[in-house]
């Protein structure tokens, strides 16, 4: 445990070290959260100091990928990259500028002490002096100032005859980066300006830099290196100009410098609700409540859950994932996170019956007078049924209707497939005597030839 703790400061101390040779910082936002997949959302980057390069990745869905603000379109749960690329605040190359004098670099050039020719200690071809003003070595070079500040030190340079190395420098790199080498020419004569070739570790780097040849007008070279495998670079600058009339120059502020790359993530989730309800088992009259089940679904803090129904009843719980319900019906369940204006519904269907069926019964005769027996008929709007007939004397029957021959109180149980059941009952009436019939009339003599038929009977109505 306490080497993984070394190798862990280690390498935090390095990344700290690298920041901070950056000159700016990276900021991908805060991380955010999304109801569906396709919301859109503003990334919110930030990006403090001078960068020479800015993007997004993956770049999937962005509306510009190459600024730090941007919109993005989230089809599923993302980690949004933001890199800054820019220069390292140190230049690698020791005494770039030459203000330390003649210090910290090799030369295939002699620095010039005598004159050759009576113009000047740099009157030799291949001679060179870090000086402030090229006329000071030589009064035929034009009086420039150095490009760093117009009063500081440059190194100037009559060239060779030969190919030489005109300035090199062996500098520590890191393995795997990138680099930005840098340097300032300038002609101090006009005539046969000079033609440099760059290279790092032997192998030429950058095109082939041709000087316009305009006295004290200083040009940038300026080209990118990776290093690979390499862990030190030396860097070299030869003149492949070797005509000896003309061919006077100054060089100025070389760099190299690292590519900062800070990268920082924000993830973007989306927060897809999930509602996972448990089929339900069919109610009946029997066990009409049901406890519904939705423990499946998304929860946490901050969420939400409410149950609703039209045809159906909630007993309790409509605020849970496990209401008590009643009866059949359609239950709906809407699920909302913390997010804002975040719900989803699902709906679950409860099968089943708790109500008793309709039930009508009718019969239409007596018996009696001759008739032996009668039917009662029975009427639902409810099928499947079971019929259960009870009556006088052990009377029983399974039928939608019943024929019956005896007088008395008849008794009809119908139950459906939810076992609910409903009973009723009808009286059925039996007449056991004919109706007794007596006639009276008055004498005819001879006062009265007409006499008067009068009925009665044991019944109220009858017809004659």
């Amino acid at each position: 445990m306490r080497y993984k703790l070394l190798i862990f400061c280690c390498i935090s101390s390095c990344l700290q070290g690298f920041y901070a040779q950056c000159s700016f910082t990276v900021n991908a936002g805060p991380d955010q959260k999304v109801c569906n997949p396709g919301d859109m959302v503003t990334l919110n980057g930030k990006i403090m100091g001078s960068v020479q390069e800015i993007f997004w990745e993956p770049p999937t869905g962005l509306s510009n990928p190459k600024s730090p603000v941007t919109k993005a379109m989230v089809n599923a749960t993302t980690e949004y990259i933001l890199t800054g690329r820019g220069l390292s605040n140190i230049n690698l190359i020791t005494n770039g500028n030459f203000e330390a004098g003649n210090t910290g670099f090799t030369t295939d050039y002699m620095l010039g002490t005598t004159s050759c020719y009576g113009f000047g200690y740099l009157d030799c071809e291949g001679t060179y002096g870090v000086i402030t003003n090229p006329q000071l070595g030589h009064t035929g070079f034009a009086p420039c100032s150095d490009h760093t500040s117009g009063s500081g030190l440059m190194m100037v340079l009559n060239g060779s005859a030969s190919l030489q190395n005109v300035w090199c420098q062996t500098i520590n790199v890191m393995p795997d980066m990138d680099y930005i080498f840098s340097a300032w020419v300038t002609a101090v004569v006009s005539a046969s300006p000079p033609i440099l070739q760059f290279s790092i570790n032997g192998v030429n780097i950058g095109n082939i830099f041709n000087s316009s040849g305009n006295t004290c007008s200083w040009e940038q070279f300026q080209t990118t290196w990776n290093s690979g495998a390499n862990t030190t670079a030396e860097i070299c600058i030869v003149n492949l100009n070797t005509a000896t009339g003309g061919n006077d120059f100054a060089i100025d502020d070389l760099s190299f410098r690292k590519i900062c790359e800070i990268k920082d993530t924000v993830l973007v989730e989306v927060e897809e609700i999930m509602i996972s309800i448990e089929n339900p088992e069919i109610v009946t009259c029997d066990n009409p409540r049901w406890k519904l089940d939705a423990t499946g679904s998304s929860s946490g803090t901050g969420w939400k859950y409410t149950w609703t129904t039209s045809d159906g009843k909630i007993i309790s719980g409509g605020n849970t994932l496990t209401p008590t319900i009643e009866g059949p019906g359609t239950y709906y369940l809407t699920i909302c996170s913390p997010l804002p204006n975040c719900c989803k519904t699902e709906f679950v269907i409860v099968n089943g019956n708790i109500k008793p069926p309709d039930l009508q019964l009718t019969v239409k005769d007596t018996l009696g007078c001759n008739v032996q027996a009668v039917s009662i008929f029975s009427k639902s709007r409810v099928s499947p049924l079971d019929y259960n007939w009870s009556g006088p004397n052990g009377f029983n029957g399974f039928d939608p209707f019943a024929v019956v021959t005896e007088g008395g109180r008849y008794f009809l149980t119908i139950t459906d497939e939810f076992n609910c059941k409903k009973v009723d009952s009808i009286d059925v009436i039996e007449r056991k005597d004919n109706p007794k019939i007596s006639i009276k009339s008055n004498p005819i003599n001879c006062e009265m030839d007409t006499a008067f038929l009068v009925g009665s009977s044991t019944v109220q109505r009858i017809t004659v």
